[in-house]
C-alpha cells in the first residue's frame, strides 16, 4: 500500500482499495484459507493539511474590491457565485429557463464541462434549488436586459453567445 501512496493515487482510492482488501482477507480467514487478516494491521496515515492547502476566505472588503474591480461582463457572475456558492461550471452552464426571478430561485440542473459542453451536474447533490439573495435577484434582473444574446439562453455567455471558457474567467 505504501507504493500506492507514492504514485499520486488519491487518498480516497487508497481507502477504497484497503476496504476491499480487508473484506477479501476477512472472507479468507473465515474460510480458514489464511490464519490472520494482515490488512487489519495496516493503519492509514491521515494526511495533514499543509499551510499551502488551507483555503483563503476573502474578507468583506476584499469581496467588495473583487466585485467593484470586475469587468461588467463578469461582475454579475461574481455576485451570483459569492451569494449562491455555485461552482464555476454551474455558472457557465446556467440558463435563463433555470432562473425564476419572480420566486427568487436558481435551479441548478446542468453544468458546462472543461470542453464547454453542457451536461448534468457531477452528482445528485449537485442538482439543487438555491434561493437568491436580494442582491443576486437585483443584479440578474438588470443583467437580463444587458446580457449578450445566446442561442442556448445562457446567462453568462461569452461575447459570441457561447459557453465561456473557464480560463478566460479565471484570467
Amino acid at each position: 500500500m505504501h507504493d500506492l501512496m507514492d504514485d499520486n493515487v488519491s487518498p480516497a482510492l487508497v481507502r477504497k482499495i484497503m476496504v476491499s482488501l480487508r473484506a477479501v482477507l476477512a472472507e479468507a480467514v473465515e474460510r480458514e484459507w489464511v490464519e490472520h487478516n494482515v490488512a487489519t494491521d495496516v493503519k492509514m496515515r491521515r494526511r495533514r493539511r499543509s499551510e499551502a492547502d488551507e483555503r483563503v476566505i476573502p474578507t468583506k472588503d476584499e469581496i467588495r474590491l473583487i466585485i467593484d474591480s470586475a469587468p461588467d461582463s463578469h461582475r454579475v457572475m461574481f455576485v451570483t457565485a459569492i451569494f449562491t456558492g455555485m461552482r464555476i461550471s454551474e455558472l457557465r452552464g446556467l440558463t435563463w429557463d433555470h432562473v425564476d426571478l419572480e420566486r427568487g430561485i436558481i435551479r441548478v440542473r446542468q453544468r458546462a464541462d472543461e470542453n464547454c459542453k453542457l451536461g448534468m451536474p457531477k452528482s445528485k447533490a449537485g442538482r439543487r434549488d438555491i434561493p437568491m439573495a436580494p442582491a443576486v435577484k437585483r443584479e440578474l434582473t438588470a443583467w437580463r436586459h444587458k446580457a449578450p444574446a445566446s442561442e442556448l439562453a445562457l446567462i453568462f455567455p461569452n461575447g459570441a453567445g457561447k459557453i465561456q471558457n473557464y480560463a478566460n474567467i479565471y484570467n
